[in-house]
């Protein structure tokens, strides 16, 4: 069996055209004449991916590849925090409006499978998140 497994680590440097400041990204490739099999878990400092081979291959016909990724947005929670300020209750025409208090207490991320159908899957999907403040 020709079963090639690829992993790798990628920080890209600042864009003038980026939601974020940083990204970081974890990338899994394996290719072969047979769909992969297996457990996947991909990780970085502040989030983490557990899935499985099958999940990111899916039902479909197999194209010889599949991949899985997890993408963390290092800022993007900064800017979402400052943008709460400006919501307040849906009672606004009342004096008993509040203005509500929101934090996101993780960083923002992205998961990835190649499996083109991922409304209905077999397998779980688990995504672990760091707390911010711990």
């Amino acid at each position: 069996m020709n079963l090639h497994t690829h992993t790798c680590t990628h920080t890209h440097p600042p864009s003038p055209f980026s939601l974020s400041l940083y990204t970081e990204a974890e990338l899994a490739v394996r290719r072969g004449q047979t769909p992969p099999i297996g457990p996947i878990n991909l990780a970085n400092d502040n989030a983490r991916l557990d899935t499985s081979w099958e999940t990111a291959t899916g039902n479909g016909t197999y194209p010889g590849f599949a991949l899985a990724g997890l993408v963390c947005y290092k800022t993007v929670e900064r800017s979402i925090n400052n943008s709460f300020q400006y919501l307040t209750d849906t009672d606004t025409a009342t004096a008993t409006a509040s203005k509500p208090s929101y934090q996101i207490s993780s960083k923002v991320i992205t998961a990835f499978v190649s499996n083109p159908a991922t409304d209905h899957l077999a397998q779980p999907v688990i995504l672990t998140f760091k707390h911010l403040k711990v």
